[in-house]
């Protein structure tokens, strides 16, 4: 884990220096400084505003500053995909079963962020990152 993690930062020092927070080194993942959080959206430069607004900041969970972000990494990958109208690139991405992991036609499916889902019954309810529907 180590090694891992010095890898991370030493990345982390190469592309985000000067926007990484103070906070200690050892034993967890660079983390950006608040105010640069939306360079944790990796994006080509045609659509960045776009991309990068696809989930509002006010939606971003406490971890997004993290460099292992769940949700950044999930705004970067199908934020452009939606964002470049090619929900099509999921068609035929087979799940380890063998079946279809996201859909065998994408006519008709939605995109969408920040799901929230209110059936576990917890006091605060869970949000799912990506959420792909047919209305």
């Amino acid at each position: 884990m180590r090694r891992r993690c010095s890898r991370g930062w030493a990345w982390a020092n190469q592309h985000h220096n000067g926007k990484l927070d103070d906070g200690k080194r050892a034993g967890r993942p660079p983390v950006l400084e608040r105010q640069f959080a939306s360079a944790n959206v990796l994006v080509p430069t045609s659509k960045a505003n776009k991309i990068r607004a696809s989930i509002h900041p006010n939606q971003r969970h406490r971890w997004f500053l993290s460099l292992k972000s769940s949700q950044a990494l999930t705004q970067s990958a199908f934020g452009a995909i939606r964002v470049f109208n090619r929900l099509d690139l999921l068609q035929g991405v087979n799940a380890e079963c063998g079946r279809p992991a996201f859909f065998d036609n994408n006519s008709g499916w939605a995109l969408d962020f920040k799901h929230q889902v209110h059936c576990l019954g917890e006091r605060t309810p869970t949000s799912i990152d990506v959420l792909l529907s047919e209305p």
